[in-house]
């Protein structure tokens, strides 16, 4: 595959369609191959770091569209060991590697560049780190997790008695509608 060339333009959404290619490859990936999250250039756009949004409400769009993209390629947050976003600002298009596993943050970035890491990609780098390390401490993550865990322990049980719980269930949610209409 040939890098990018100076003067060559390249839309976000191109990048957007080639994520979502490598994220359906990482379905048939090799089981000893790292799990690899593709990011949308959504999430890492001018947002971030626009000063006239405020603090939370730059959070929050980050938070759900990470969601978002997790949960549209059916991964889950604590079987993901890699994340890579890419970045456009300008014609300038990089790529933060978020190794989960053995925890790094690398920037790819092919172009040539004279300026120090700040000067070049100001805070950035900072704000998607701070944003994406809340959100694999935050409740989203520990609750999905705790609900998989019972999923998996209610799989496990023989077929009548998770019938039983099932009917129990259906029966409890019809009583508190009746007694609610």
């Amino acid at each position: 595959m040939e890098s990018f060339f100076k003067n060559t333009e390249l839309f976000g959404h191109v990048i957007d369609i080639w994520a979502i290619l490598l994220n359906l490859q990482e379905e048939v990936r090799a089981p000893e191959s790292p799990q690899r999250l593709f990011c949308l250039v959504t999430l890492t756009n001018a947002y971030l770091e626009n000063m006239q949004l405020k603090e939370e409400h730059r959070r929050e769009i980050f938070r759900n569209s990470l969601i978002s993209c997790i949960e549209d390629t059916d991964h889950l947050l604590r079987t993901i060991q890699i994340l890579l976003l890419p970045v456009v600002r300008g014609f300038h298009i990089f790529l933060f590697v978020i190794d989960i596993k053995n925890p790094e943050f690398v920037v790819v970035d092919n172009s040539k560049a004279d300026q120090e890491f700040v000067e070049r990609y100001g805070r950035l780098p900072d704000i998607v780190l701070e944003y994406f390390v809340e959100i694999l401490m935050s409740e989203y993550n520990k609750r999905k997790h705790a609900v998989e865990v019972e999923v998996a322990e209610f799989q496990k049980l023989p077929e009548e008695e998770r019938k039983k719980i099932l009917a129990d269930a259906e029966f409890k949610i019809v009583d508190r509608f009746k007694r609610f209409s």
